[in-house]
């Protein structure tokens, strides 16, 4: 497994806040009209190392609120954070729980973030049911666009990425084989194990960059221990770069990697492009975040 440090990355880790009950991170990054712009999701939800998960306040269920604000792309210093409002047509699902791990991505009319509604009036961490939405950021609002129909009621998905740029052929990719148009997913059926992260950033010939992810649990046999929250510690999980075509399906991955803060919780939402490099923005073990600055030829190097 490559470490990212090793082949010269930078990583700045912004540690835990002074607020007893919410915590920072799975921050997204972008630019709009020249700024880089940073979210961030606050949330009352807790994993101890080697211990259960829990909810820092108490609660029944947990709640997110989203951080916005802006962080310079050559310090990576983040400035001027504000709690985001939802809109008040927003689903009651989301105007309970909040809106989760949302990417950023801008367009004509401003900012949008994209985000998972969890449905936590079941008292469920994470039900089935629930869905993405669509929002557009305006001033200290997330205003209500529209709720993203799935194909599936059974599957929990939470990891659909946007283009830094429109495209006619798809507005989000759903799997490596699949995207999402007008309320329709097209593609090739996909079951295996690697998932969304970052958004695609387009690059000259028309093809996409982004980050995506896999889960892996090294010991199968332990799966009885999820009551317990004690699964999160046989999880690992595990990164690669990956080439889309222009229709948005992956063509190629890199060889994985991780980001060598040795948390075995490592999740990257974000990627932006700022001269020669990749910012990549990731949240580490669901209570810090971090930005890792990489040469995009060393990332780009990790292709076979």
């Amino acid at each position: 497994m490559i470490d990212l440090q090793s082949i010269g990355a930078e990583l700045m880790i912004y540690g835990e806040i002074d607020d007893p009950a919410m915590r920072y991170f799975n921050p997204s990054l972008a630019f709009h009209n020249g700024k880089l712009k940073i979210a961030i999701r606050s949330c009352n939800f807790a994993v101890v190392p080697k211990g259960k998960w829990y909810l820092r306040d108490g609660s029944a269920y947990s709640k997110t609120d989203v951080i916005y604000g802006d962080i310079d792309p050559d310090t990576l210093q983040v400035t001027n954070l504000q709690k985001l409002k939802l809109s008040k047509n927003s689903p009651i699902q989301a105007l309970t729980a909040g809106l989760e791990d949302v990417r950023l991505f801008s367009r004509k009319d401003g900012m949008h973030a994209v985000g998972f509604e969890s449905d936590r009036l079941t008292r469920s961490l994470h039900n089935a049911s629930a869905k993405m939405a669509e929002y557009l950021i305006k001033g200290n609002e997330l205003k209500y666009i529209r709720t993203l129909d799935k194909p599936s009621d059974k599957i929990v998905e939470k990891n659909w990425s946007p283009a830094d740029k429109p495209s006619k052929d798809f507005d989000f990719t759903y799997s490596p084989t699949q995207v999402w148009k007008d309320g329709k997913v097209t593609g090739l059926p996909y079951t295996e194990g690697i998932h969304g992260g970052s958004q695609l950033l387009k690059q000259p010939d028309g093809s996409y960059l982004s980050i995506v992810h896999e889960k892996l649990l090294e010991k199968p046999q332990v799966r009885q221990l999820r009551p317990t929250g004690l699964i999160y510690d046989k999880f690992l999980y595990v990164h690669y770069l990956a080439k889309h075509n222009s229709n948005g399906m992956v063509v190629d991955i890199s060889k994985p990697f991780r980001f060598g803060t040795l948390e075995n919780i490592e999740f990257a939402s974000g990627m932006v492009e700022h001269n020669d490099d990749l910012l990549i923005s990731l949240g580490i073990r669901d209570c810090k975040y971090a930005i890792c600055r990489i040469n995009k030829a060393k990332l780009m190097g990790l292709f076979d």
